[in-house]
């Protein structure tokens, strides 16, 4: 009789309420719910985050040798030793009684573990103060051990029974299964009830290994004794699979022995498996799961696959009817790494049956109706390609449910049914052959009739192949070519849906995509699309027959040999002018410039009522102000609208002037109509030196679509000329990239310097802005060093604002690999329009930049390592002398008759004869007093010196 308690237990554990009695077992780890045994505790009393006692997964350690369904393990820990107690209910027991208390233990590898058997009044920790066992030095790697101890209580009562696992750090596994308490010299504990025989099953019989308890149930796993692994075939549940790679090096003899199967006849049978084989497989088929000898082996395989999904099929012969076990036994002399991954077992009666239809072809109404016709031709061979003598049936499935039974089937004839679906929709079809023996068991063929009746959606239509993958059956495939190849709907991607087609190098594509249909009343409307396409072509339209796209295209928009990476959004406006129904449509056509891009993709489709909204303005300009610290910004109102059409002269229209992103001025008004020539005075500029102003454009129906156009202007000082730098402290850095691949100025020497070893580069350095005055030549030098172990590319700029974007090339040259302190020479010219020479080697004076105030500069185009350490720029006198600058270290300016320094130097200057006119310490000298050619000579503190040669 059970003896009922009532203790009260520290806080976070259970409180038993009831002892149980002798005999008593309990395999400690609970299989139906993957945790310790609901009557025990599991305490940690190590450091928080050590690990404690978890559950022993059966399909994981082989449990034979206790012969229990799991148990509790103590994992290895890196970083904290164990203290970890699995305490179990009180059982009751007599005083003066001698009873065994015994469990199972084993460990993992060579690592010493430790733990204790503890006796106590109560389930706690602190009640376990009787030690019955300790081994603080316990190894056992090879199989489970029973741990044996007699113990007699001197009083009646509920006893809990503590293990305690208290390893060090870094031993590795301590596994426990099996308590159990029994009387001394009675027979072993069994309380629990035994599993009631399972039925056999019948045939066919498959299994998907996909359930762990499931497949621990039904399947064994058993080991011979010269196998060096005894672990068990474990089941991935989540890659859906029995796997065995636990030998690698060594010898197998690892059997999976499946559930018993009924064969009601003998006969020819076939065992089918999908998966991989990495090693040797023998396949065999016997009665008893303790005895290898009832197996016989009829296959086997040896092979070193890596494809998860290989099918192999074994034909076996059973001599009389009966219940067997297929079994799998894993046999290789040396294991592989990767071993053995079972997906899929079928056990099946091998009798001939009819081939499979693989011809099935289901065309819906062309008139949209609610009909399918459907034509295939009847097999003349049975499954194993011998001839057929008779086809008794063949059943007609619609989206898998049977539709139609035919009786009158020769072998061998075309057979033809128009279906008739009660409603719209998507439907596919297969059919299933038979013989006296029944029917092929594999998966048929399923062919889709697309939409059956008038796919037809509303306004406005947006659609997402991910999001609305509902729809995509709407959709038709015009393979206008009949080569085969066209359009799908790709599902590959869960989480990522397209419509695709795959291109060819050298094969025209000719296939359309179309939606389904939309009505639409006169008026505009806007249709969008994404698309993937680089390398290959498409146009971009509507159609009024979605079974006949070719002849009722209308095209929109083409493009061929796109160059762009990824997807695109595409927009274009779509004119109707009397009501119509249509279907978008995509064109796939012409064949990829590349082979390694072979496809295009489309996953989004919208159509939208547009409002008809004013084009750009036309002809942006701006300018400074005369004789005010102002800019004018002008420009044409347009007398379009986004469909190309004449905007209403009488329309008012909306502008927003914006300087640098921020709106600065809205107009409207009469004075602001279609087609007007109009300008925005901003005044407010002081403190500024250069903007970028846009102005953006509406009318009632909205803002434009367009791009609103910029226009940039520098409106701030300019330095004279000429001008020379080898510390470029008014040099802008214009960096469009991360941060460690830009330009930057060198601490030590302040020259400038360029890095960046993928890509291309975008950034540029710029010098102070100059004044450039229409028809007159200017003499640009610079000294260059390329640090890169390669040739490199160079665009010398020019720039209207020191901004990304506001850089125009005026010349590329190349600096050859190491080279230091290359000079380079141009001849410019201020024209109107800016020209591209290719040939650096002489100074060219087609090379030209925008009259004005314009920066000049350098950018690499190739990667490297750029350093610029001088720059000079000279105008060309009317009388043919030129002003020359040459700047080895220092910086020195020349204007209006002064020489000026950025720091103090000592100057001398000199004529041409060498004899020394003039000496000063300072910023600056004049020289307004001397006339001819003279020489300045300045040196700093440091020893940098700098000269000009200037002709006064």
């Amino acid at each position: 009789m059970k003896h009922i308690l009532s203790v009260a237990l520290a806080a976070g554990i259970a409180i038993s309420t009831a002892a149980e009695t002798v005999p008593y077992k309990s395999d400690i780890g609970d299989l139906s719910s993957y945790d310790v045994d609901a009557a025990w505790v599991n305490i940690n009393k190590g450091n928080r985050r050590s690990n404690g006692f978890t559950f022993d997964r059966p399909d994981m350690t082989n449990f034979t040798t206790p012969a229990t369904k799991g148990g509790m393990v103590h994992n290895f820990d890196t970083e904290y030793e164990a203290n970890c107690w699995l305490i179990s209910p009180g059982i009751d027991l007599t005083a003066g009684t001698e009873y065994t208390v015994t469990f199972w233990t084993k460990t993992d590898g060579a690592d010493n573990e430790a733990f204790k058997l503890c006796s106590g009044n109560e389930q706690t920790v602190d009640a376990m103060t009787n030690v019955l066992i300790d081994k603080p030095s316990y190894s056992h790697a090879d199989d489970f051990e029973q741990q044996s101890v007699s113990f007699t209580p001197e009083t009646d009562g509920a006893y809990f029974f503590g293990i305690n696992c208290y390893s060090d750090i870094y031993t590795y596994n301590f596994h426990v299964t099996g308590f159990a308490v029994k009387v001394a010299g009675a027979e072993d504990p069994d309380p629990e009830p035994v599993d009631p025989p399972k039925e056999a099953l019948p045939l066919p019989f498959e299994y998907t290994f996909a359930d762990a308890a499931a497949f621990i149930d039904d399947w064994t796993s058993r080991h011979g004794d010269d196998a060096y692994s005894n672990n068990p075939w474990s089941l991935n549940a989540y890659s859906g699979w029995a796997e065995f790679d636990k030998a690698y090096g060594e010898k197998e003899n690892n059997w999976l022995i499946s559930p018993e199967l009924v064969f009601d006849e003998a006969g020819t049978y076939m065992l089918t498996t999908v998966g991989m084989v990495n090693g040797k497989l023998e396949y065999l088929l016997g009665t008893d799961v303790n005895d290898f000898g009832s197996f016989t082996a009829f296959a086997e395989l040896e092979a070193a696959e890596f494809d998860n999904d290989i099918q192999h099929d074994f034909p076996f012969t059973v001599a009389e009817a009966g219940k067997y076990r297929v079994a799998i036994r894993a046999c290789a002399e040396s294991g592989s790494y990767m071993g053995y991954r079972i997906k899929r077992v079928k056990v099946k009666a091998n009798k001939p049956v009819p081939a499979m239809i693989t011809d099935l072809k289901a065309e819906a109404s062309a008139l949209d109706e609610l009909s399918v016709t459907l034509k295939w031709t009847n097999p003349d061979t049975d499954q194993a390609g011998q001839p057929l003598d008779a086809v008794t049936k063949v059943e007609l499935y619609r989206n898998g449910a049977l539709v139609k039974e035919f009786t009158d089937c020769a072998v061998g004839a075309a057979m033809e049914y128009t279906d008739a679906p009660a409603e719209a929709g998507v439907y596919t079809y297969h059919v299933l052959a038979y013989n006296a023996n029944g029917a092929h068991d594999a998966v048929p063929a399923e062919v889709s009739a697309g939409y059956v009746g008038h796919p037809v959606v509303e306004l406005p239509f947006s659609f997402n192949a991910t999001a609305n993958a509902g729809i995509a059956p709407m959709f038709t495939f015009g393979d206008a070519d009949n080569d085969g190849v066209t359009w799908y709907f790709d599902t590959s991607w869960e989480y990522s849906k397209v419509f695709r087609i795959k291109a060819e190098l050298i094969a025209d594509l000719d296939d359309y995509l179309v939606t389904p249909y939309m009505k639409l009343e006169p008026g505009y409307y806007s249709f969008t699309h994404d698309i993937a396409a680089r390398f290959n072509n498409f146009e971009a339209g509507y159609v009024t027959d979605r079974h006949n796209p070719a002849a009722t295209f209308v095209k929109l928009h083409s493009e061929e040999n796109i160059q762009e990476y990824g997807t695109q959004d595409k927009r274009y406006l779509l004119v109707v002018d009397e009501p119509m129904e249509i279907a978008l449509a995509i064109h796939a056509c012409g064949s990829s410039s590349s082979a390694a891009y072979l496809d295009l993709s489309v996953s989004e489709f919208g159509l939208e009522a547009a409002p008809l909204v004013p084009a750009a303005v036309n002809g942006l300009e701006v300018a400074e102000a005369d004789g005010a610290k102002a800019c004018v910004i002008s420009w044409t109102n347009p007398t379009v609208d986004n469909a190309g059409l004449t905007l209403d002269a009488a329309m008012p229209l909306i502008l927003t002037v914006k300087r640098d992103g921020e709106a600065i001025a809205t107009l409207q008004g009469d004075g602001y109509l279609p087609g007007r020539e109009c300008s925005y005075t901003d005044a407010a500029i002081e403190g500024l030196s250069q903007a970028v102003y846009t102005v953006e454009i509406a009318n009632a129906n909205g803002p434009s679509e367009d791009v609103a156009p910029e226009a940039a202007l520098y409106f701030g000082d300019t330095v004279d000329m000429p001008y020379a730098c080898s510390q470029f402290a008014d040099w802008s850095l214009v960096n469009t990239g991360v941060s460690y691949y830009e330009w930057e100025r060198d601490d030590v020497d302040g020259t400038l310097v360029w890095s960046k070893y993928y890509g291309e580069g975008e950034d540029f350095a710029l010098s102070p802005f100059f004044t450039f005055t229409e028809g007159d030549e200017y003499t640009v030098r610079a000294t260059l060093c390329n640090e890169n172990t390669d040739e490199m590319t160079v665009k010398f700029v020019s720039a209207t604002v020191a901004r990304e974007g506001y850089d125009t090339a005026v010349e590329t040259f190349a600096i050859p690999a190491l080279t230091i302190d290359m000079e380079y020479t141009a001849t410019i010219k201020a024209a109107a329009a800016e020209t591209l020479a290719d040939d650096a080697a002489e100074p060219q004076a087609d090379k030209t930049v925008t009259p004005g105030k314009r920066a000049l500069g350098f950018g690499a185009v190739t990667t490297g390592l750029l350093r610029i350490t001088g720059f000079s720029i000279d105008k060309k006198e009317t009388d043919g002398t030129i002003s020359t600058v040459v700047a080895t270290a220092g910086a020195l300016r020349y204007a209006a008759g002064k020489v000026s320094a950025d720091r103090e130097m000592a100057f001398t200057v000199a004529d041409a004869t060498g004899r020394v006119l003039l000496t000063a310490t300072g910023t600056e000298i004049d020289l307004t007093a001397f006339r001819g050619l003279l020489l300045v000579a300045a040196t700093d503190a440091a020893g940098h010196t700098a000269t000009l040669k200037i002709n006064l």
